[in-house]
């Protein structure tokens, strides 16, 4: 409390008080960070991870919460505050820990564990460049594998292009492995209407893309598959009209 008390006051926060919450981070198991305690730790994590002094706090932290969403015991949608303020202060670091490792994070957990926008997403296409380009054949498609193609709105998937995934494509070294598997790439987790109708749109969209040979020869692949998933959608709208007549 004494965090927000100080904001308000506008009193510069003690060492002693940011020692203390640092040692509180480190001992804390995150098992009931759920809403107004996620906003709570998220704002320990503002005050005592910031700058250099603040990284190892912050990395420990990225670690102890990527272990906890590997055992199943968390998911980030329960620390979505956090877990952005981590991505805010120190970018490097947060993308190191969820990232990279023997264990890379499911793309499931880490994109749509977030009812909200991705924290990766809150980045720049510049910051998330910098340290992809530092390991570009392993680092482009840990990125590509949790991003959206498509952008996000507040709490879903739209059908447009996201122009941070665009960005970030046009300079992947390998294109096919930053797209990755095709139904994970193009095909809604979620979706209202016709699912027909949501991957004509989407095909639509994704071959404005072509003029980049790399993409279309992952296309080229793509294509008939994604053609077949809609046929296929067609057939089945078809019989379910048909059933109710």
């Amino acid at each position: 409390m004494r965090f927000y008390a100080g904001r308000d006051e506008k009193v510069p926060v003690s060492q002693a008080l940011v020692d203390l919450g640092r040692d509180l981070l480190l001992r804390y198991d995150f098992d009931d960070a759920q809403g107004m305690r996620d906003h709570n730790v998220a704002g320990v994590v503002k005050e005592t991870c910031a700058g250099a002094a603040g990284q190892d706090t912050a990395r420990a932290v990225c670690l102890s919460l990527r272990d906890r969403v590997d055992d199943y015991s968390l998911s980030y949608g329960d620390v979505h505050d956090v877990v952005r303020t981590l991505f805010k202060l120190h970018p490097e670091i947060a993308l190191d820990s969820f990232l990279l490792g023997s264990r890379p994070v499911a793309r499931s957990l880490f994109v749509s564990g977030f009812t909200r926008f991705p924290p990766i997403e809150s980045l720049s296409a510049e910051t998330i460049r910098a340290w992809a380009d530092q390991d570009p054949a392993v680092r482009y498609p840990r990125v590509g594998e949790v991003m959206s193609l498509f952008r996000r709105e507040e709490y879903e998937e739209g059908n447009d292009l996201s122009p941070l995934f665009v960005d970030l494509l046009s300079t992947a070294p390998d294109k096919a492995a930053f797209l990755g598997e095709p139904r994970r790439r193009l095909h809604p987790r979620s979706y209202g209407g016709s699912l027909a109708d949501v991957l004509k749109v989407r095909k639509e969209s994704f071959e404005t893309l072509l003029d980049d040979p790399d993409v279309a020869a992952w296309y080229a692949n793509v294509r008939p598959i994604l053609e077949g998933w809609i046929s296929n959608q067609r057939r089945e709208d078809g019989e379910a009209e048909e059933s109710f007549e």
